[in-house]
C-alpha cells in the first residue's frame, strides 16, 4: 500500500466519523450511541445524515 491510498483511508475514515467526532467535541449525551449507530449505519445515506443531525441538538453537557 503506497503513500497515497493511506491517505485516501485516512481521509474516507475521517469523514466517516465526522458525526461522532461533531458528537465528542460538543460533549453530547449520547456520544456512545450515536459513535455506535454511526458505526454500523453510517454508511447508508440516511444513516449517516441521521447521525450528523443528531451531533448538532442541544443535548450537551456544557454550560450545565
Amino acid at each position: 500500500m503506497n503513500m497515497n491510498e493511506m491517505l485516501l483511508i485516512i481521509l474516507i475514515t475521517l469523514i466517516y466519523f465526522i458525526p461522532a467526532l461533531i458528537a465528542g467535541y460538543r460533549e453530547h449525551r449520547n456520544g456512545v450511541p450515536l459513535f455506535i449507530i454511526n458505526l454500523v449505519a453510517g454508511w447508508t445515506f440516511i444513516g449517516w445524515f441521521g447521525c450528523l443531525a443528531w451531533s448538532f441538538s442541544d443535548n450537551v453537557k456544557k454550560g450545565e
